[in-house]
């Protein structure tokens, strides 16, 4: 059975492409640090890979939002993000996460999505950094339950964003 999805390989990955100027990045709107990649890896599935840079285009945090299925009938996106090790324990993912989350809901509002969304983060249950990152950005509820392609443990958050 496969793994859960790892956050991480899509930094390692993300930093290799900026690295090698295969993607292209556009500063945001509502955070000077805060720069966003949009793609689609497949047919109908819009990426959005937000992140915080040094000056020598070294990512310090990636977070990562795809539209998934409705929520209670409202747009909802499932959210991954990750650190690279030397940046660990400063709080970045926290504030990527944050910015990341009041960027998309800007953008959206400014192409006239005005309705409330969700935010979803799957954390597999052994996982407490990204747990304590969950809790602080999209609150303390938490619901048990098994990641549907790797079968492991986890907890799921939800996040209402109003407009």
């Amino acid at each position: 059975m496969p793994l859960m999805t790892d956050p991480h390989e899509g930094l390692v990955s993300f930093q290799q492409a900026l690295d090698n100027g295969e993607i292209q990045l556009h500063a945001c709107h509502t955070d000077r640090n805060l720069y966003v990649h949009v793609d689609q890896p497949a047919p109908e599935i819009t990426r959005y890979t937000y992140t915080q840079l040094l000056a020598d285009k070294v990512s310090t945090g990636i977070s990562i939002l795809v539209m998934v299925e409705p929520y209670k009938g409202l747009p909802c996106f499932q959210v991954g993000y990750a650190v690279p090790e030397k940046f660990r324990g400063q709080g970045i993912a926290t504030d990527v996460l944050m910015a990341s989350i009041k960027e998309l809901r800007a953008g959206l509002s400014r192409n006239g999505v005005k309705v409330p969304l969700f935010i979803e983060a799957l954390i597999d249950t052994t996982n407490a950094s990204s747990i304590r990152v969950a809790e602080k950005v999209l609150g303390p509820s938490l619901k048990e339950t098994t990641d549907e392609m790797s079968g492991t443990p986890a907890y799921q958050f939800m996040l209402k964003v109003n407009p």
